[in-house]
């Protein structure tokens, strides 16, 4: 995950959705940012970009993808309570 812990939580584009999932592991290291997919699609994904710009569709119910946001979420949390 990138330093400044980028972590997307609602899309950029209205209707940005995902009708084919990426089944395999991708390296956390890797992840560059992630990003929601619209509440209007018919599957709910998550949008995983890499460092060298790919971008990947991930079902949100892959446990490995589950404890990269959980992860980005502490660091999030540890930062903002750094006053």
């Amino acid at each position: 995950m990138a330093a400044h812990h980028d972590c997307a939580w609602a899309s950029e584009k209205e209707n940005e959705c995902c009708f084919h999932f990426y089944v395999d592991r991708l390296p956390k290291n890797k992840v560059d940012d992630y990003r929601l997919t619209s509440p209007h699609c018919p599957n709910k994904g998550i949008i995983v970009r890499m460092q060298n710009g790919k971008e990947f569709c991930v079902n949100p119910d892959q446990r490995w993808l589950i404890l990269l946001l959980c992860s980005c979420l502490v660091l999030l949390l540890f930062d903002l309570l750094k006053c």
